[in-house]
């Protein structure tokens, strides 16, 4: 009857806040790092229209899991920070396809309570802690926050950020996004 239907791109370029993003380029820099062998990353949509970039990494052989802060600093040096994955999922291995290429399609959720657990937890002390961890923890959907744990490694990003001032501001306490990025703990 003359129609088209489109089912979406061939290639891993991804649009994330109005930018597109090529995935090979971000997953080429990564490799470079010592701590990776393996890289995936992908555009994920677990928050209907909060589509976010997910890298999965795995390390060489006889090494330990990357540490995702590290791999964060390591791509904010050489890449512009809508490239910057919001999340660092660490694996021992990347699950194959039969012709051993990654098999994105069988890469896990991210489990956000697992990257809160990996800093060691310290409750808010005060009520200003406790009104920004409650923000940070409706907003990143986590369970709960530390004051050490990093807003970036959590998932957090500028939208978010956001968020997480307009929560702050309507409790009473003055913050900006900008202020987020430069104390992300």
């Amino acid at each position: 009857d003359g129609q088209l239907e489109f089912l979406g791109r061939i290639d891993q370029q991804v649009k994330i806040r109005g930018f597109r993003i090529e995935v090979g380029e971000i997953e080429a820099f990564l490799e470079q790092h010592a701590a990776v062998a393996q890289v995936a990353v992908v555009a994920r949509e677990d928050v209907p229209g909060q589509p976010r970039l997910v890298a999965y990494v795995a390390p060489p052989a006889g090494s330990g899991r990357p540490n995702p802060g590290d791999l964060r600093r390591f791509l904010e040096e050489r890449l512009p920070a809508h490239m910057v994955p919001s999340l660092f999922v660490p694996l021992d291995a990347l699950p194959l396809s039969p012709t051993g290429k990654v098999d994105r399609r069988r890469l896990p959720a991210p489990e956000t309570e697992a990257l809160v657990a990996e800093t060691a937890f310290e409750a808010p002390r005060t009520e200003r802690e406790r009104v920004l961890a409650a923000a940070w923890a409706k907003v990143l959907r986590v369970e709960k926050v530390g004051i050490h744990n990093n807003f970036f490694e959590l998932g957090g990003d500028s939208i978010l950020s956001i968020q997480i001032a307009s929560r702050a501001n309507q409790a009473g306490l003055r913050l900006t996004p900008r202020q987020i990025f430069e104390n992300p703990t």
